[in-house]
């Protein structure tokens, strides 16, 4: 994200002293890490360029880029981006579902900024970005797929409005350019169009290709109100991430598998497959590769969205999520894992409107956990859902035990991350496991452990075999720096069958000795490169 003033870009990435955010001004060559931001996301400048809002366990923070400590603003859950405006409020999106909201630059209270339109089929409302009068702002508004009207798009309304008109269909967020154009995505191509700060007038016509996309829409370019537009693209970043095998003393052994754009890494029951999505120019896929054969094979050719890949117990089925694009969250479905006979509607919109991740099966395959919209239910054999938590906080994850008489999931009841394992059905138990934050919990295939991150840190908490439910105090096994993935992606990580070692997405760089941040397209005076 380029500051207003042009002089510097800020960005989220990750290095051997962990991941946070850097400032790298135009004028040097080195990019300086923030202290107390180790975890941030979605960075956005203040509007004297001088300060950056980013979201960081489970909060919208602030920080000076000239020193001092990172200042909580309010609660953001599950954050979708920012922006600051010359009037000191702060748009943001506090998690992954409903609107906009507002909050003072020093902190507060936040109030509603935007309301979802029924009418629209809007799911959410994120990216928000002010036009230079600090009262009118873009956002971009999410549908939920399938239900048949209402468009993915580019929205402008104004602080105290009622009301927002649509602008442009588009996959991603938008910003503004002076003088008087609107970027934004439309697939992976950044566009533009004149526009008025009211409506699109010309025609719309394509700037750079296949531009990055980082996760939940969100997409990498901004431009300063001097000139400078930076973007990355998808092609700069198709080699940053790769899987390692690591023991349980942080021993790291690189899988022989080539660096790419990784999501989502789940190993078959007996330990010699590995499914992924992957991304390439198509969009998202789901590949298994075969760890003795050596061999990579696409198993999704018509979903561009297709995700978050998980195994049935028995290895025989894939079920993951299909979106109509990359980052979209839709319906849910079943293949056969060695690719025969077709891909099955398992979870229909009509069925579970909304976003939606599968998250285990229990053993006897009977039960689907289901991570929707910042709660966790249960399809039974007969199609029907159950609600399984009544907090009014947010809960994803779920993974039901090897003995299908739990589940764990995460929880921010307590103002963090923290990660629970509750009884199944509920009613028997529930027990908090992690202690100082956690997140993305997976049983030891034995149930004899539960393992979770804490940051960069791989925790390991014991479990009693017997009727009752015991956990021991989490214990931390080994520390690497992890893979900067989408923030609701639910897994970074894979458990061998002998709970032995861990299959971990983390960065090429990390391997190679490398600087891990990729290179970012900086144009001086775009206003000239846009009208060419």
């Amino acid at each position: 994200m380029v500051s207003p003033d042009g002089t510097r870009v800020v960005f989220a990435g990750t290095e051997s002293g962990g991941s946070g955010l850097y400032v790298r001004p135009l004028d040097v060559f080195e990019a300086q890490r923030l202290p107390a931001t180790e975890g941030a996301s979605w960075p956005f400048w203040s509007p004297d360029s001088k300060s950056i809002g980013f979201f960081s366990a489970d909060k919208l923070k602030k920080i000076d880029i000239t020193g001092g400590p990172a200042v909580t603003i309010c609660d953001a859950p599950a954050g979708r981006g920012g922006a600051w405006s010359s009037k000191g409020v702060i748009l943001f999106a506090p998690g992954t579902a409903g609107g906009l909201q507002q909050v003072s630059a020093a902190g507060g209270i936040p109030a509603p900024a935007t309301m979802l339109d029924p009418a629209a089929k809007a799911v959410s409302h994120r990216w928000p970005h002010f036009l230079p009068d600090g009262e009118h702002f873009l956002y971009f508004s999410q549908v939920a797929p399938g239900l048949g009207s209402g468009s993915n798009g580019v929205f402008v309304s104004s602080l105290g409005a009622t009301t927002s008109t649509f602008l442009v269909s588009a996959d991603g967020w938008a910003g503004y350019a002076h003088p008087g154009v609107l970027l934004f995505l439309r697939g992976t191509t950044l566009m533009r169009q004149p526009f008025d700060g009211a409506s699109l007038t010309g025609e719309p016509a394509p700037v750079a290709e296949a531009i990055g996309l980082p996760g939940g829409n969100s997409a990498a370019f901004s431009a300063s109100h001097t000139g400078v537009l930076v973007y990355l693209t998808d092609r700069q970043v198709a080699n940053n991430r790769r899987l390692v095998w690591v023991d349980r003393k942080g021993g790291v052994t690189p899988l022989a598998l080539a660096p790419g754009v990784y999501d989502s890494p789940a190993l078959s029951p007996n330990g010699q497959q590995v499914v992924l999505a992957v991304r390439d120019t198509t969009g998202e896929h789901i590949w298994v590769y075969d760890l003795a054969r050596g061999t990579f094979d696409k198993r999704t050719f018509d979903g561009p969205g297709d995700n978050f890949p998980i195994w049935s117990r028995d290895g025989t089925f894939l079920t993951f999520t299909r979106g109509p694009s990359p980052g979209f969250v839709g319906p849910i479905m079943r293949l056969r894992a060695d690719g025969s006979g077709t891909t099955e509607l398992l979870i229909s919109e009509a069925h579970l409107q909304g976003n939606k991740v599968a998250g285990s099966w229990s053993a006897d395959g009977r039960l689907l956990a289901i991570q929707h919209v910042g709660n966790v239910v249960v399809r039974d054999a007969d199609g029907v859902f159950h609600p399984t938590l009544t907090t009014a906080a947010t809960e994803l994850e779920a993974r039901f035990s090897p003995n299908g008489q739990w589940f764990s999931y995460k929880s921010n009841e307590t103002g963090r991350w923290e990660v629970y394992v509750q009884s199944y059905p509920p009613g028997n138990g529930k027990w908090q496991i992690s202690t100082d934050g956690g997140a993305q919990a997976m049983w030891a295939p034995n149930g004899r452990e539960l393992f979770f991150l804490n940051g960069n840190r791989m925790m390991a908490a014991d479990v009693e075999p017997g009727s009752a439910f015991k956990a021991g105090t989490p214990r931390v096994l080994f520390e690497m720096p992890l893979a900067e993935t989408a923030p609701d992606d639910p897994s970074r990580y894979a458990v061998t069958p002998d709970a032995q070692r861990f299959l971990v997405l983390t960065t090429a760089a990390e391997q190679k000795g490398t600087d891990s941040t990729p290179p970012i397209t900086v144009v001086l005076n775009y206003a000239q490169a846009l009208k060419r």
